[in-house]
């Protein structure tokens, strides 16, 4: 597959991306307020727009779809998609919390007319570091340096899974109280963690598994770029009970942009494990 980004572009990305960051992180909050959907709002339509009008002047035809913009499908017409999400974990931020993120990523259209990934970014400035993959290098990269090798327990106890609590017990039957369950309320956030871990925030010798629910392209479309080809994840779609592969999340995150199907992320064995969990409590609440 011919490669759709050029070194430049990805360089204009970061500026793009560091640029916003910095205007943010030197920015006054105003009062928050409640969207529509009860999450919080605060300087996420001004940031949206510094990301989108920097990205246009790289990607002048590009499709972008943001989380401060009604949620349409992708036309067909469109041969590069841009998703945004200005700040994921708005309440994080107006808290002080600094695990809150700048998401970006691009698809683009190959020769027979369907979405690839070719980048994926998250920004964590509160946490100085850049988690960053696109085409032109198979490895992902955590500040310029390679993602560190994930290790793989004996069994899928000895993972931190990192979702909602109360879903945790839902979908796999997984207390809220465990030791290794986090919730951090953002999407991002979760997916920088499972792919870097922080030291203090995470032991390395274990994993993590990543329980996507109720997420909106914007929130999963960069982590999940980054987990599948720069760290060598794999995606499982809890509703249909089999590996999801990528390429499919986009496309499908394209045509109904309020799909968010159930997804575990993480390493293949433990995933495994705990979609064979999940099925066996399926079947008994049958």
């Amino acid at each position: 597959m011919a490669a759709f980004l050029t070194h430049h572009q990805v360089r204009g990305v970061r500026s793009v991306v560091g640029s916003a960051c910095s205007w943010l992180c030197d920015s006054v909050l105003p009062p928050a307020r409640l969207k529509s959907d009860r999450s919080y709002l605060g300087l996420d339509r001004p940031m949206q727009s510094r990301l989108v009008d920097g990205l246009r002047r790289w990607f002048p035809r590009a499709w972008f779809a943001a989380e401060e913009a009604p949620a349409a499908p992708v036309p067909d017409s469109a041969r590069c998609v841009i998703s945004i999400d200005p700040i994921d974990g708005t309440a994080l931020h107006l808290c002080g919390i600094n695990a809150w993120s700048v998401l970006v990523a691009i698809a683009a259209r190959d020769d027979a007319g369907v979405l690839r990934p070719r980048l994926g970014l998250i920004a964590q400035p509160g946490l100085h570091r850049t988690l960053l993959w696109h085409e032109l290098d198979d490895r992902g990269t955590v500040n310029g340096r390679p993602l560190p090798d994930l290790p793989s327990p004996p069994s899928w106890e000895g993972a931190y899974l990192y979702g909602s609590s109360d879903l945790l017990d839902w979908h796999l039957g997984i207390w809220p109280d465990r030791p290794k369950a986090r919730a951090w309320g953002a999407t991002g956030a979760h997916l920088a963690q499972l792919v870097a871990p922080i030291d203090g925030l995470q032991t390395r010798s274990d994993p993590a598994v990543v329980l996507a629910t109720a997420y909106k392209p914007h929130d999963i479309l960069a982590g999940a770029t980054i987990a599948v080809r720069g760290a060598g994840l794999v995606l499982h779609d809890l509703d249909r009970g089999r590996r999801l592969e990528l390429d499919e999340l986009w496309q499908a995150s394209a045509e109904d942009p309020a799909a968010s199907p159930p997804l575990l992320i993480g390493p293949a064995d433990v995933v495994d494990r705990l979609a064979t969990v999940a099925a066996r409590r399926t079947q008994r609440s049958a």
